[in-house]
C-alpha cells in the first residue's frame, strides 16, 4: 500500500486519536482535522505522514486493526 492508502485506511478506522497522538508523538488535533475533513493528507508534513502510514503498518501487522 502507499503511503496515502495507509494513511486514509489509519483515518478510517476506530483507532482513537488521542491513543495515535500518543504513540507517535503527533498532536491529536492533526488527526481529528483529518478526519473531519478540514485538512487533506495532501496538505500534512510528510514526515506526519509517513508516522502515520508506519503507524497503520505497525497496527496492521499486529493485528491490532
Amino acid at each position: 500500500m502507499s503511503i496515502r492508502k495507509n494513511v486514509e485506511a489509519l483515518i478510517a478506522s476506530e483507532v482513537t486519536a488521542y491513543k495515535i497522538s500518543k504513540d507517535i508523538q503527533i498532536p491529536a488535533s492533526v488527526v481529528q482535522k483529518l478526519r473531519l475533513g478540514m485538512t487533506q493528507i495532501d496538505n500534512i508534513p510528510l514526515r506526519n505522514a509517513e508516522k502515520l502510514s508506519t503507524y497503520y503498518k505497525q497496527l496492521k501487522r499486529t493485528g491490532d486493526i
